[in-house]
């Protein structure tokens, strides 16, 4: 299994590193030093890097807020319900059926990100006052927090759209006017841009740096923001990123279930070092407590996934609380022989029956608010991921795959068809994606297959649904093509529908109150 990394906050962007060693964002408070006296030396400024990089951590649980970045987005898909208990967490039922309220939108987030861009941009201001550091190591620290910068305001943007923004260290008030969605989509692509075109980023990193940014991983973000966009100016060079990273060293993990298995963090393929993982954000079981969740490196998303009450002879899985089941119509929507259909979902009475079969294990759970029976196998809690001391609910390790080698090839698939590339370019990278998925080789995967499909931009789309689903996306994908309708709709529990104006969430009612004058915030349409 891969080393995990760490990193540790102690105080507002004061980071006392005691060695960088052999690990990467593992660092130890030791002292304080003012600000003004600070960040003269390229150790100090490296503190500030590693700062900006620790609130990716905390987006699953911060400031009493469970709001998993994947979870959040896709509650208001159609392929999750919210589950677990209606009554304590009643925010995300309102969001899931897109009746909001302002003073329940998820301001953790908000809050965590702002956190990071504040920090990153600590990182650019003050490395011009940086003595005697290299200028190549300058030049990736900078990259870095550029990176960082847009990362965080991608996920702003894509939430609410209409957002304050600033590159530069706040002064009292510390106010910042309100952007137009369309002019932080601007912000950010340049800065993605910049670092793309300057390549001061490297394409791979050594394992004791494992969870630091790469080439790769800003092409894979600016090709999000730019779909997410329908930017057609930017296809091209977006396309031509994607056609990169297919040529590069990235491979398919054949065993789809090893994905999400902790040996296969990172290198995915082992015996080969090669790698289907892009970027992922690192997690361990250490430091996180109920007092001071961001302190730790550990994760709660897995025991909110987790089926609820499940029995301890389980020999894989342990129990949760039940948030997140998948619904019953998208594992019906794979073939038997697509491996992802039991590998990335958990149907409970299937392996109950399985392991009663092959084990002689019985099993059994408790269903909680709008049960399917159906769990993410891709999260789910796992037994001995989680050997922490104390709060072991908080500090699973479980690391959060961010950018895959599968989402380069189908997005290389989809813009090769917009741009006219002809569609046997998509069908060739189309078809890596559904062979691995049948776990066949290419040479086998032919027209002639009984689940052979046609590269189109519909089917492109269902095989993105299939491949991610768990992983946030369907949501956003459902936005960028046009295909809202879908989320309109009725079950047993709820009906619920579209209008644009859901495509934001709305402001916290917080953070609006807080501002004033022509920084008063406006809140996005369609919310009280």
């Amino acid at each position: 299994m891969m080393k995990k990394y760490n990193i540790v906050l102690f105080s507002f962007f004061l980071f006392v590193l005691s060695s960088c060693g052999d690990n990467f964002l593992d660092i130890y408070p030791t002292g304080m030093d003012s600000v003004d006296e600070y960040y003269r030396t390229e150790e100090e400024i490296f503190k500030a890097l590693v700062g900006a990089y620790d609130p990716l951590t905390w987006t699953d649980y911060y400031s009493g807020g469970y709001n998993q970045i994947q979870f959040i987005s896709d509650v208001r898909s159609d392929d999750i319900f919210v589950g677990g208990d209606f009554g304590s967490r009643s925010f995300h039922h309102e969001m899931a059926e897109f009746d909001m309220d302002p003073l329940k939108a998820p301001t953790s987030l908000w809050e965590t990100f702002y956190t990071g861009i504040s920090r990153a941009n600590t990182v650019i201001e003050k490395m011009d006052q940086v003595e005697e550091i290299d200028e190549e190591v300058k030049n990736r620290y900078l990259a870095e927090a550029v990176y960082l910068r847009a990362y965080y305001y991608h996920w702003l943007w894509k939430f609410w759209g209409n957002i304050p923004y600033y590159e530069n260290i706040l002064e009292p008030p510390y106010f910042v006017k309100q952007l137009p969605a369309d002019e932080v989509y601007e912000k950010i692509v340049h800065d993605l841009d910049r670092i793309i075109e300057e390549k001061h980023l490297p394409l791979t990193v050594s394992n004791n740096e494992l969870g630091r940014v790469t080439l790769y991983a800003a092409m894979m973000l600016r090709a999000r923001v730019v779909m997410y966009q329908n930017d057609e100016s930017r296809y091209e060079a977006v396309y031509n990123d994607m056609v990169t990273i297919g040529n590069s060293n990235f491979i398919l993990t054949r065993n789809f279930a090893d994905i999400w298995k902790n040996e296969y963090e990172f290198i995915t393929e082992p015996s080969l070092s090669r790698t289907e993982s892009i970027w992922e954000i690192n997690h361990r079981e250490e430091g996180g407590s109920w007092d001071w969740p961001q302190g730790g490196q550990g994760t709660v998303y897995p025991k909110w996934l987790g089926i609820p009450s499940l029995s301890e002879n389980d020999p894989e899985f342990q129990d949760g609380w039940g948030f997140g089941p998948v619904r019953k119509e998208i594992y019906d929507l794979y073939p038997d022989a697509d491996q992802r259909k039991d590998a990335g979902i958990i149907y409970f009475e299937k392996r109950k029956q399985l392991l009663q079969d092959s084990l002689g294990i019985t099993i059994s759970y408790s269903p909680r608010y709008e049960d399917t029976g159906y769990f993410n196998a891709k999260y789910t809690a796992r037994k001995g991921y989680n050997n922490a001391a104390y709060d072991v609910e908080l500090n699973f390790n479980n690391n959060v795959r961010i950018f895959r080698y599968s989402e380069a090839l189908l997005n290389a698939a989809e813009l090769a068809i917009k741009l006219g590339k002809g569609q046997n370019v998509a069908q060739n990278y189309l078809n890596l994606v559904r062979a691995r998925a049948l776990y066949i080789s290419r040479d086998d995967y032919r027209p002639t297959h009984p689940h052979y499909v046609v590269a189109t931009e519909e089917s492109i789309l269902q095989e993105r649904r299939l491949e991610f689903v768990g992983e946030g996306m369907r949501f956003w994908d459902l936005v960028r093509t046009g295909n809202t309708h879908l989320l309109t709709e009725s079950n047993e529990y709820w009906s619920r529908t579209w209008s644009d104006n859901y495509k934001y969430l709305p402001i916290p009612s917080t953070e609006i109150d807080r501002t004033e004058g022509e920084y008063k915030l406006v809140q996005n349409p369609g919310y009280r």
